[in-house]
């Protein structure tokens, strides 16, 4: 974080409590690849300036990446897993590319 408070809550399982930490100027926080399920945002009233920095072992692989979601189908937060319409463009893919998949009930966003 360069400037302002964030706060990330994180689990490592989704049916599990979460955790919460605040993370202030010149802090960091870090994740394993696969490790917990996470989430940041600013709780204060004042700007956050923060720096992310991600390391994959492919540019924009997409398998196994999953999210926490609200389901409306199931209507709670469940694990998502998310995919590229075109898995063979590596390039960043518009929201609207994206299919989005309740690993609980199986709708698509």
């Amino acid at each position: 974080m360069l400037e302002g408070t964030a706060t990330f809550e994180t689990t490592p399982d989704p049916n599990e409590a979460s955790e919460t930490t605040e993370v202030g100027p010149m802090g960091a926080i870090h994740f394993e690849a696969g490790d917990v399920f996470q989430q940041g945002r600013n709780e204060t009233k004042e700007p956050v300036t923060g720096l992310a920095i991600g390391v994959g072992s492919e540019r924009h692989a997409w398998d196994g990446v999953e999210a926490l979601v609200d389901c409306p189908d199931c209507g709670a937060e469940t694990v998502h897993s998310l995919a590229a319409s075109d898995a063979d463009d590596p390039r960043m893919p518009a929201m609207d590319a994206m299919t989005i998949t309740c690993t609980a009930c199986g709708s698509d966003r």
